[in-house]
């Protein structure tokens, strides 16, 4: 979880290549299927009481996390052809013109920041289990759907000169960006206050 926010290509920053983001999600993957792996032959065992309890919330977080690699993965891509390739450290010729470019990139921003925000904001939660770090979240993920849908009409009516492949890789954005929110609320809301004082 603490690498994932460093894979976001943030305005003024510069992200991994696509393909050091993928490499990083894929070993992301492989220690979650091996957690997996462990935590399901730990639960065969008939353990019971606060053992019990434990796993199977280790285990329904780790499907979370598995859920976070694929979707983020999804995300990224759909961002390559939004974001200047200078935020990679890429250089390439100019596929719009400038104000174009600016527009399109607008909502690739937002969703971005608030992306960037959310993954760091749920590290610290895991890190300290601040109160208010659980309030933010909690905030920032709570049903934005109809908002959502209505950023993405604005912005087709407002791109009609917009390739119909462009139109489809931002709605792609927005669409995995919803499933972010919602696996990281679920994220968030497994960790008890209880669990982090715990490891503290």
């Amino acid at each position: 979880m603490g690498r994932f926010p460093a894979l976001l290509p943030v305005e003024g920053g510069q992200a991994p290549s696509p393909a050091e983001a993928k490499r990083t999600l894929e070993a992301s993957r492989s220690l979650s299927g091996e957690i997996d792996h462990f935590l399901t032959d730990l639960l065969e065992r008939n353990i019971g009481g606060q053992a019990l309890e434990s796993a199977m919330t280790l285990q329904n977080r780790n499907m979370l996390l598995s859920g976070l690699c694929d979707t983020l993965e999804t995300f990224l891509t759909a961002l390559e052809t939004l974001v200047a390739p200078e935020r990679y450290g890429l250089s390439g010729p100019a596929a719009t013109s400038p104000d174009e470019e600016a527009k399109r990139a607008g909502l690739a921003d937002t969703l971005i920041e608030v992306a960037h925000l959310m993954l760091v904001t749920v590290h610290d939660l895991m890190a300290d289990g601040d109160p208010m770090d659980r309030s933010l979240l909690h905030s920032m993920t709570s049903d934005h759907s109809e908002t959502m849908e209505g950023i993405r009409r604005t912005l087709l009516r407002q791109e009609e000169a917009m390739e119909q492949s462009e139109r489809e890789t931002l709605f792609e954005a927005t669409r995995t960006f919803e499933q972010l929110v919602w696996l990281i609320r679920r994220y968030s809301a497994s960790v008890s206050p209880e669990e982090v004082s715990a490891h503290a």
